[in-house]
């Protein structure tokens, strides 16, 4: 009895420590609280994947990520699931159809792919490392950075009560969910506020993709290979150029003149699977009211990309070409 006391001694102040990780961690790891943040995809999203297993699923970035799903399952009264996530490289897309592929029995895939992801190509990938720790809780807890973030949730919460008790504005917003329709601007002193302006936001999507835009042999292959597998499969493909406001065009794709390879890659597609591009210039790209920043689309506006994209509603901004 005087061992176990002992042994207790040291091992509550452990646990304590353990519960209070989970409680605060951003990724939900074991589905129990139900509030896993935006930002904690892919390993959330994967965990979560595994677990529900669906046959309808979106891959990309951010542009894709930003869809509400509830939303899109509430209109098509089907079940879709995203497994895409903000800053996914095309070659981390692709890791995570193969993921899906070997865990369950896909029926429908939307895919999105952009001049960006295209021109940005790379063999690595994220997707390895987040499959580990998705495998195994201890990998998880081990990881430093992981406890950080705990911690901060833990700070800008507690920060939080403390400034809605004195009636002052809230911290930080965490976490941050451009999911929600209703996601507000950042206040002038935090957040991105360089994206409220589009021309500035094009330069800097402009300086990342540099004036070397090429889109890789490999680029190609890896889209070749999910192409043929969903052909062998029996898979429905739907490939997606998602809508990108006026002002790329005019500050990033005109200036570097990329239209030829972007029309490469477009046709590539269009020879091989259904294609949906809203990457045009049209009554929704035009409206800046419509979007966040350059990529991105802006409250309520989200709900009209879903509707084009999942309803096929009438608009000139949107060309199917069907396979």
């Amino acid at each position: 009895m005087r061992l176990f006391k002992k042994l207790a001694v040291y091992i509550i102040p452990f646990l304590i420590l353990f519960l209070l990780f989970f409680a605060f961690e951003p990724y939900d790891y074991f589905a129990i609280k139900g509030d896993a943040a935006y930002s904690s995809r892919p390993l959330s999203s994967m965990r979560e994947f595994l677990k529900e297993k669906p046959s309808q699923v979106v891959f990309g970035d951010s542009q894709m990520a930003n869809l509400n799903i509830d939303y899109v399952n509430e209109i098509t009264g089907e079940d879709y699931y995203s497994l895409a996530f903000g800053g996914a490289s095309l070659h981390e897309s692709a890791d995570l159809f193969w993921f899906a592929a070997e865990n369950a029995e896909l029926e429908r895939v939307i895919f999105g792919v952009s001049f960006y992801s295209l021109g940005r190509y790379s063999d690595e990938s994220r997707i390895p490392i987040v499959l580990e720790q998705v495998n195994n809780p201890f990998k998880f807890v081990s990881r430093f950075n992981y406890w950080l973030e705990a911690f901060n949730v833990a700070k800008y919460r507690t920060m939080n009560l403390a400034a809605d008790a004195f009636d002052k504005p809230a911290w930080k917003w965490y976490p941050e969910d451009p999911t929600q329709f209703d996601t507000p601007a950042p206040p002038e002193d935090r957040g991105d506020v360089y994206r409220k302006n589009l021309e500035e936001y094009a330069e800097i999507i402009k300086g990342q993709l540099g004036v070397n835009y090429e889109i890789k042999d490999e680029a190609y292959g890896e889209l070749q290979k999910i192409i043929d597998y969903c052909d062998e499969n029996g898979i429905e493909l739907i490939f997606v150029f998602p809508p990108v406001q006026e002002s790329i065009f005019t500050n990033v794709i005109e200036p570097l003149g990329i239209e030829d390879e972007i029309g490469e890659a477009k046709a590539f597609l269009i020879e091989r699977a259904t294609v949906y591009d809203f990457q045009t210039v049209n009554s929704f790209t035009t409206d800046e009211s419509n979007f966040y920043d350059g990529f991105h689309i802006w409250g309520e506006n989200k709900k009209e990309f879903a509707d084009m994209l999942f309803l096929g509603t009438d608009s000139d901004a949107l060309r199917v070409y069907e396979k």
